[in-house]
């Protein structure tokens, strides 16, 4: 028996992209967005293609997917970052999967991102997150990050979801500084503190990143990835560190998405 699917988008501000992520997304028998209450035309774009539309004030992003999750039509959900474009192999993989029975309750998705405009494919880049899931099954935890709670059985579908990181430099290292310290903000607010040993680690990564995990092929755009994998770590335990001494206090309820 064919298996009916939602997939949604968590948005704010999305307008410069939402219209390529939700045409790759048309193959769904429901398509959806959760909108924190965006300033822009983010949500005009949606209703322009008969996208439903929900919003939800910002209230972390574990929370904001389990919101998804639990007004989601159909009991398969997928779901992909608003910058983010669904590639037609992986559209007709998952299709494939809710014409026949899925033997797994929650599915990884490749990802692979663009920097530079060079599509990466060392250095560790290409990631794997789980994406595609059975609501009734699975839920997601308070956490800045795509982690589900419970224990389940998992496997791997072949397509990737495509990523272009940033236009510019100057805007992907902006974005980077600015998701580290919020990201420290909220896990300070959890019991993080600094730790002078995984800020060391920021080194060892770059050198496992660039050189072991043959980054360096990528040329330019994979020396800048593994570089910008590094200074993320020393942001963010410096924010950590700001905190602990109160040069900087915690913002409440920052909106964020991941910045992988």
């Amino acid at each position: 028996m064919a298996h009916k699917i939602t997939a949604f988008v968590l948005t704010y501000n999305a307008e410069k992209y939402l219209k390529g992520c939700l045409e790759s997304l048309m193959w769904a028998d429901e398509v959806m967005i959760v909108d924190s209450f965006s300033a822009d035309k983010t949500v005009e774009i949606a209703q322009s293609l008969g996208v439903r539309v929900l919003q939800n004030a910002w209230p972390g992003y574990g929370l904001q997917l389990q919101f998804a999750l639990n007004n989601a039509s159909h009991d398969w959900v997928f779901f992909t970052d608003q910058d983010e474009v669904v590639t037609l192999e992986l559209a007709q993989n998952i299709r494939k999967l809710m014409e026949s029975t899925p033997h797994y309750l929650a599915y990884r998705i490749k990802r692979q991102n663009a920097l530079l405009g060079h599509w990466l494919k060392y250095g560790g880049s290409i990631e794997k997150n789980i994406r595609l899931v059975n609501r009734n099954q699975v839920s997601y935890c308070d956490s800045q990050h795509t982690y589900i709670c419970e224990d389940v059985k998992r496997a791997t579908l072949e397509g990737v979801v495509r990523h272009d990181m940033a236009p510019t430099l100057d805007f992907w290292w902006g974005k980077s500084f600015k998701l580290a310290t919020i990201e420290a903000e909220v896990d300070y607010e959890k019991g993080a503190r600094f730790s002078a040993w995984k800020t060391a680690g920021a080194f060892w990564k770059f050198i496992r990143r660039y050189i072991f995990k043959l980054g360096f092929l990528d040329g330019w755009a994979g020396l800048y990835m593994a570089l910008q994998r590094s200074i993320y770590i020393l942001v963010y335990q410096a924010c950590l560190l700001e905190l602990k001494r109160g040069v900087r206090q915690p913002k409440e309820n920052p909106h964020t998405t991941k910045f992988r």
